[in-house]
């Protein structure tokens, strides 16, 4: 009896009251056994049998998480437990793959890098428009593609936050213990600064493999100032392994503490207790909150300008 064949690419997928659009997403991966499909429910109160049912019939896997953390983040790790591909990639279940997904995949899989960085596309799903969700990223792996340099090397490796659009090899992963927070929110950005950090080499690809969605819906979209809060806790500890782990030079190029971090805490309305807190740790890990350049008038305007547009286009 011929060895069923053992998947080369493991899609994970978390899943809460979202199964008019996981259908979409099932949807655009194709039916191969090429595909492990691993969908992780986070205590949805949809009818879990029929969102059992989606899954099955697309062939994939379902799982259910049963720990108590309610996080996409335990989701996800629920899903690298069980993958079987040489590489992984993650999907939210509000967003789908593109139709460029298979030949783009068969085009990298034997590469010998641990992360190979896609540009995303984004929909909004209530106009039908393409959104403006994608374009930071895109713009990060165009400046390397245009000048493949150390100082745009350091931006892919610590200023793409998301792990979708991304195909990442799963050894790399278990070898450097690479894992999610359980957190409600921004599980992914500790995840993905160690791949940043821990990554001997990467490439980068323009061709778009993945679709961001925006609605009023999404988890970012409804973030109240508790979920907020955990953001910023989860940036800040970001920013310390960083500091910690970067040389003086690489650091100070990143430049990944600055006054667009102080400034998000007063705009997101955090308690001054919090904000106290998180200047306190600060300071415990000698990372320097006011710098000369910001008793410069013009360049504080022109730095609130700048995360002004950035806000805007996260929005459109």
């Amino acid at each position: 009896m011929q060895a069923k064949k053992e998947a080369t690419y493991s899609i994970i997928i978390p899943h809460y009251n979202s199964v008019p659009t996981l259908k979409i997403l099932l949807a655009s991966i194709p039916v191969s056994a090429d595909y492990q499909i691993i969908v992780i429910d986070d205590n949805s109160k949809a009818d879990m049998s029929l969102i059992k049912e989606l899954v099955l019939k697309r062939g994939g896997e379902f799982y259910l998480n049963e720990t108590g953390k309610n996080s996409a983040g335990t989701c996800r790790n629920i899903g690298l437990s069980h993958a079987k591909g040489k590489w992984v990639l993650f999907a939210d279940a509000d967003d789908f793959f593109t139709e460029n997904l298979p030949c783009q995949l068969e085009k990298f899989s034997n590469h010998e890098v641990d992360i190979i960085f896609f540009a995303p596309d984004s929909l909004n799903l209530e106009t039908g428009l393409k959104a403006g969700r994608h374009i930071h990223y895109e713009n990060l792996l165009r400046s390397y593609q245009e000048n493949p340099g150390h100082a745009n090397g350091l931006k892919i490796r610590y200023c793409f936050n998301p792990p979708w659009s991304k195909l990442i090899r799963k050894t790399f992963l278990e070898e450097n213990n690479i894992l999610f927070e359980d957190v409600i929110i921004a599980n992914d950005m500790l995840f993905s600064t160690k791949c940043g950090f821990f990554a001997k080499s990467f490439a980068v690809c323009l061709t778009p493999i993945y679709c961001i969605t925006k609605s009023r819906l999404s988890l970012t979209a409804s973030a109240n100032r508790e979920k907020l809060t955990i953001k910023h806790n989860v940036n800040l500890r970001r920013i310390i392994f960083l500091k910690q782990n970067l040389s003086e030079s690489d650091w100070n190029e990143l430049n990944a503490f600055g006054l667009g971090t102080v400034i998000g805490w007063f705009n997101d309305r955090l308690k001054l207790i919090d904000i106290f807190r998180l200047i306190r740790l600060c300071r415990r890990n000698k990372i320097r909150i006011m710098h000369r350049r910001y008793l410069n008038v013009f360049w504080v305007v022109k730095e609130m300008l700048a995360r002004r547009e950035k806000i805007r286009n996260k929005a459109s």
